[in-house]
């Protein structure tokens, strides 16, 4: 977006057309930019909510939209299109990453190479906390 700047105010990020990740009707991440803004006495515009991280990077890297990500996923996803990252000009709590998995998946080979491969990659990143449930 042509007014995003390192120096970004609160009141001047709130005041841009946002996109939304919302997976299946879920938005934890947006919710805690939401929460952060609420304590200020700020909302922002949601004009577009779409179910997935890459959906959304595609349509703000085509438009005026911003999206709020977690530093990790927006970095990743800068690599793949045009966008330009700033930090959110918001004290932002920290998000908790946790996985979760059927009981009847718990001995699986396939599923127990993912979940350590995931803790493998979040184990590098000091930014978030692992649960495993």
């Amino acid at each position: 977006h042509p007014q995003i700047t390192p120096a970004m105010t609160a009141e001047a990020f709130a005041a841009l057309p946002h996109a939304a990740v919302s997976p299946s009707g879920l938005s934890y991440f947006s919710n805690v930019v939401d929460s952060a803004l609420a304590s200020l006495g700020l909302s922002r515009r949601i004009v577009v909510s779409c179910p997935h991280f890459l959906l959304a990077s595609h349509l703000v890297s085509q438009s005026d939209l911003v999206l709020a990500l977690p530093r990790r996923a927006a970095m990743a996803l800068a690599a793949y299109f045009p966008l330009q990252t700033v930090d959110i000009p918001l004290p932002m709590r920290q998000v908790d990453v946790a996985m979760y998995w059927h009981e009847r998946c718990h001995h699986s080979a396939a599923q127990q190479w993912l979940r350590a491969q995931v803790r493998e990659i979040l184990a590098h990143d000091d930014s978030q906390t692992l649960r495993v449930a």
